[in-house]
């Protein structure tokens, strides 16, 4: 039975919300960064750093490896639920010091299915689906890349395939971040400048206010409560 101080404890928005990340995350179907257990896994790793709790990080952890244990095939090309979405998440961690790891190994096989895409006939240009989000996954790989070893995971006609329908976008289709990031991928490819992309969660996140119920919220990073956790780290 709960005791007198159990029983009158009033659950903070913030404990709401952490409660159904741990009882609902290993459920998720999706293992992808913004809708799936990915973006699930980054947010109780950096909530696990901010409050001092190693236990947020260890589920953090035991998901991640489920993620990489599960990804198949069928995983698509995506930012938002397939490969490059997770490869992203892979450097983040371990461009914030949360694991050791030889990301160019790691990701291997994801950068090897990724250079399948062809690139000059991608008309989306969106973050989810499109261009946007291969940028982000490219320079997340090649600036992770260029800080441990050096070794570019990519041939250097892929690279080229991107720069390549980078530079034919029409100038009024450029968004801000679209455009940012095709600035950064130029100085990464003909500078070589390095620390020029730090990974960014907070620029995934759309999500606003609390939940009216938090039970049959999303969990995901963008507009579920893993975003909304975010809001207090």
């Amino acid at each position: 039975m709960l005791d007198k101080d159990m029983k009158e404890h009033i659950f903070t928005a913030k404990e709401l919300v952490i409660n159904q990340l741990i009882q609902k995350a290993y459920s998720v179907k999706s293992p992808g960064l913004l809708y799936g257990k990915m973006g699930i896994a980054l947010s109780l790793f950096d909530y696990g750093r901010h409050m001092g709790c190693a236990v947020f990080s260890d589920l953090g952890d035991e998901l991640t490896d489920g993620i990489l244990d599960d990804v198949e095939c069928k995983t698509g090309f995506d930012f938002a639920t397939g490969l490059p979405g997770i490869a992203w998440g892979i450097e983040y961690l371990a461009q914030q010091g949360y694991v050791e790891c030889d990301t160019n190994q790691v990701c291997a096989e994801i950068d090897r299915r990724m250079e399948r895409l062809c690139v000059h006939r991608l008309n989306d240009l969106s973050l989810e689906t499109g261009l946007e989000g291969l940028l982000h996954y490219l320079l997340a790989r090649l600036q992770g890349a260029l800080s441990q070893s050096g070794n570019i995971p990519f041939s250097a006609d892929f690279l080229q395939e991107v720069q390549f329908t980078i530079n034919n976008i029409e100038e009024s289709h450029l968004s801000d971040s679209l455009n940012k990031l095709a600035d950064a991928f130029h100085a990464l490819m003909h500078i070589g400048s390095k620390n020029i992309y730090i990974p960014d969660i907070s620029s995934f996140i759309v999500v606003q206010s609390f939940p009216e119920d938090v039970e049959t919220a999303p969990l995901g990073l963008r507009k579920g409560l893993a975003g909304w956790l975010y809001k207090d780290i």
